[in-house]
Formats: structure tokens, C-alpha cells, sequence
């Protein structure tokens, strides 16, 4: 009975790793970014090149701008990955694949883990990892970062432990990651961190690398660190970072860059999750500094207390706290093993039972696009055929290219030009300024001859958008299709 119970044990971290598979596979497709990466991932596998000019609206200016070069070029490894991935298994595949990478990091920190801590110890740090995960499953090229830092921080760790060859592996990642996301600056940043960390261990004798081990592991790191600037956008990369990360009005306007702190305060969404982690982080510190002593881990606690910090100054940073945490498992473990084992049992139990009931109702592998898109909307367009130039939703304008490739798209998620996203706030609000004898917004129309407007009834905060009832009312244009997500205006003078 008791070799019985110890298997099964042993097991529960993998029973969960594949409990949060069969979840992540069963989240629709959702991500608006996604489809605007699949549609350049098309075009480049089509001209062989990347795109110097935007090919899918008609409103971006031409002329190179920093954030134009960086948007055009540096996701063109991801997005040749997922338009591959879709043209042999469409959205099945996408889904599948988007779990297989999430799942990967929980798989990476079970098989780094399980012989330094307790099966079922490790499990509550799994499923607490995995259930943030659960919240950031996003079809985009930052799922390379998080997979990006995970191999980084996993690599180092086992370079630390064994002195082995693994750390020749850092800069291949590191090279790959430069052309998938642009992410690759957090890998440079986490370099930095070890690099630091190391050599003040070094310095002050703490259980060091000896100095030959930290010379290598100092070059190997250094040639990472080069090798990041191999991409489309070479060091222009860093600069487009800093000159524009956050600042332009579309990412102003995203709510994944402002802070989580001002997201549940001015939304009044709470990422519960998150929150507790952030909390969890906090409590654990202090007792592996003290307690720990000089054999704590400085490298892997200071990456962890980086990545909080940043996740805390924006939403699209939560997740990465999440993916190293559980390599704090075993350090906990030995400052909490007596208080754990009188508990052991009863958490396998609630575990399980956390499981079943985070698990209960979900549309297993339903594998669909989500429901918010105008799928009958698109149809109908794609009957009738209307000419002159289409008015869409920022939200749908990466969706719109996949579906509707024979027009071309107001705005979209890239947000290439911050000119556009206001002239487009402004034909939302059904702007009523004079501008040569028109309203502003009639003006915007003209001007751009637009003869086709798809919207949804209501915007992200909940309010119906303004330009529907002018439109309802104007003897110029027409609802010609209408369902509950969506509507369709024609011009017909």
C-alpha cells in the first residue's frame, strides 16, 4: 500500500502537466494578434522576403519608421511557424501547438525539479505556475519568449550544478528567440542578472564557479548577448525598444502595458492568481535569504525579484514570474519540510480535487476560433462584394486580412502609425467638428473612400459605439447585415 501511494506521487506532477495540456488545448483561438502574424507569415513564405512596406491597409503611410521596421521584421521566424502549422492543420494545429509550448515549461521544471523536492510538494508549485499560464494563452510570438525563458533560466541552473556542455546550447537559443520575438531584450536583461550575480558570488567566495567556470560561463553569456542582435532589425532592436515600448498611442490604449495594480483599479479586473503568486514571492524571499544563508541561489532569487518587479509595472510581464518559480520549490521545501509532511496527505487530496474542479464544464478540444469574431458578418461580405474601401474595428483588422484577403484593412492590432488610431477614434466617436463644410467624421470618410463599415454594437468597455446610431440615421449609408455581434454598413451615396 505503501510503495502504491509513493507511485502515485511520483506521478501527480506529470498527471497535472497533462491536466493543463488538455486545458490549454481547449481555450479557443482568440488572440486578434495572431491572425495579423499568420497573414505576414503568409506573404513572407510567398515573396521569400520581409516586408519593407505594410501590405494589408491601406491607411499606414509609406517611408520607413523605426516602429514600422521593427513590426514588419522581427517576428518573421514565429510568423513562417504558424502560417506552416495552419496551412497543414489550421486552427487544430495552432491550438495544439500553442499548448505543446506551454505545457513545455511546466514539463521542463518537473524534469529539472523532481529529484531536488517532495512529488507532491512540487505539484502545488506546478499547478500554481499552470494556472497563471491558463490566463496568458495568447496565439503569439510571445510564447517564444516565454519558452525563451525558461530554456535560459534552465540552461544556466544546470550549467551551474553540473559544470557541463550544456551552456554551448545558450547562445543557439538565444540566436533562434532574436527572430521569433522581440522578447529575446528580456533574455539579454536575465543574462545580465546571472552574469552579476555569479561574479559577486565569486567576489565574496558563496559557493562560487571557480574562476575558469566563470570565465567560461562569462563568454559563452557575452556571445549570447551579441548574437541577439542577429536579426532583421540588428541593434536597431534595443533602440525601437526604448524609443517606443509603451509609448505610442496604441499601446497606451492596450490594457496589457498598463500595470495590473491600475488595470484592477481603474477596470476593477483582479488577476487573482497573479496577485497570490506576487504575495507568495514576497513571503518566500525573506526566509531563503536568512535562513538559506550563504547557499542561496542569488542568481535564480534575483531573476525571479527582476521579473516580479517588471510584471508589476505591466500586464504583459505577469506570466513570466510564473514560468522559474517552481525552481524555487526545493529551497521552500527545505525551510518547510517538517510543517509539509504533517500536511502531505491532505494536499495530494486537495490537489486533485483543485483539479477536477478547475477542469469540470471546459469544452475539451473544441478547437474554434472564439465567438466574439464576425464570422456571418464576413460571409455576407464576401457574397455581396461591396466596393470602395473597408472601416473595420481594431480589434477584427487581423482577422479581416486572413478572411477577407481581397480587401485591405483600416487598422489592426500592430498599430504602425499612431496618426491612424486617432483618426480611427475619431470616426468611432462619430467626431461632429466642421472640417470643409462636413463633420470630422464624414470628412475622414471621404477622404479615405470608404464605402464599407464593419463593426461591433458595443466597444471594450461595454458602451455602444457612438458612429452605428449616426450611421442608422444617415440617408447616405444603409445596415445592410446585422447579427448579434455584429454590423455591416454599405454606402450607397
Amino acid at each position: 500500500m505503501e510503495s502504491a501511494i509513493k507511485r502515485i506521487s511520483a506521478a501527480l506532477p506529470l498527471l497535472i502537466i497533462m491536466v493543463f495540456f488538455v486545458l490549454f488545448a481547449s481555450v479557443p483561438l482568440w488572440d486578434p494578434d495572431f491572425f495579423w502574424h499568420l497573414k505576414t507569415g503568409e506573404w513572407i513564405s510567398q515573396h521569400k522576403e520581409i516586408p519593407q512596406e505594410d501590405p494589408f491597409s491601406y491607411t499606414t503611410p509609406s517611408g520607413e519608421t523605426l516602429r514600422k521596421k521593427f513590426i514588419l521584421g522581427q517576428y518573421w521566424l514565429s510568423q513562417l511557424v504558424f502560417f506552416f502549422i495552419w496551412k497543414q492543420a489550421g486552427i487544430a494545429g495552432i491550438i495544439i501547438f500553442r499548448a505543446l509550448l506551454l505545457s513545455s515549461m511546466l514539463l521542463l521544471a518537473y524534469l529539472f525539479m523532481k529529484k531536488k523536492v517532495d512529488p507532491i510538494f512540487l505539484s502545488l508549485f506546478i499547478l500554481f505556475s499552470g494556472s497563471i499560464f491558463i490566463n496568458f494563452t495568447g496565439e503569439r510570438p510571445q510564447l517564444f519568449s516565454f519558452l525563451g525563458t525558461a530554456l535560459l533560466v534552465f540552461i544556466i541552473e544546470r550549467y551551474k550544478e553540473t559544470r557541463g556542455n550544456i551552456l554551448y546550447v545558450l547562445p543557439a537559443v538565444i540566436l533562434i528567440w532574436a527572430n521569433l520575438h522581440g522578447g529575446v531584450i528580456l533574455g539579454d536583461a536575465l543574462i545580465l542578472i546571472y552574469i552579476i550575480a555569479e561574479g559577486i558570488k565569486l567576489l565574496f567566495k558563496l559557493d562560487p564557479l571557480k574562476k575558469s567556470e566563470y570565465l567560461k560561463f562569462l563568454l559563452v553569456c557575452t556571445a549570447a548577448v551579441i548574437l541577439s542582435a542577429v536579426n532583421p532589425n540588428t541593434y536597431q532592436l534595443f533602440t525601437a525598444f526604448y524609443q517606443f515600448s509603451g509609448k505610442s498611442i496604441s499601446q497606451q490604449m492596450s490594457s496589457e502595458f498598463l500595470s495590473p495594480l491600475t488595470i484592477a483599479f481603474q477596470y476593477n479586473k483582479i488577476y487573482r492568481g497573479y496577485f497570490f503568486m506576487v504575495v507568495l514571492i514576497i513571503i518566500l524571499t525573506a526566509p531563503l535569504i536568512f535562513v538559506r544563508g550563504r547557499k542561496v541561489n542569488i542568481g535564480l532569487l534575483s531573476v525571479i525579484i527582476f521579473l516580479t518587479a517588471i510584471s508589476l509595472v505591466s500586464a504583459r510581464y505577469m506570466v513570466f514570474p510564473a514560468i522559474v518559480l517552481p525552481l524555487l520549490s526545493a529551497d521552500a521545501y527545505n525551510i518547510f519540510r517538517d510543517k509539509f509532511q504533517r500536511i502531505r496527505l491532505g494536499a495530494a487530496i486537495g490537489i486533485i480535487i483543485f483539479m477536477c474542479y478547475f477542469s469540470w464544464g471546459k469544452d475539451i478540444f473544441s478547437f474554434r476560433v472564439f465567438e466574439s469574431y464576425p464570422d456571418k458578418a464576413v460571409e455576407f461580405i464576401k457574397k455581396t462584394r461591396p466596393g470602395g474601401n473597408l472601416f473595420n474595428y481594431f480589434d477584427w483588422g487581423g482577422y479581416l486580412m486572413v478572411m477577407l484577403p481581397e480587401y485591405k484593412v483600416f487598422i489592426d492590432s500592430r498599430g504602425l502609425d499612431d496618426g491612424v488610431r486617432i483618426k480611427y477614434t475619431l470616426l468611432l466617436a462619430g467626431s461632429t467638428m466642421r472640417y470643409a463644410n462636413k463633420y470630422e467624421w464624414e470628412h475622414i470618410m471621404d477622404n479615405y473612400d470608404i464605402k464599407v463599415v464593419v463593426l461591433p454594437w458595443y466597444n471594450f468597455t461595454g458602451n455602444k459605439i457612438r458612429l452605428i446610431e449616426i450611421l442608422m440615421r444617415d440617408p447616405g449609408w444603409e445596415m445592410s447585415y446585422s447579427d448579434e455581434k455584429s454590423v455591416v454598413f454599405l454606402r450607397i451615396r
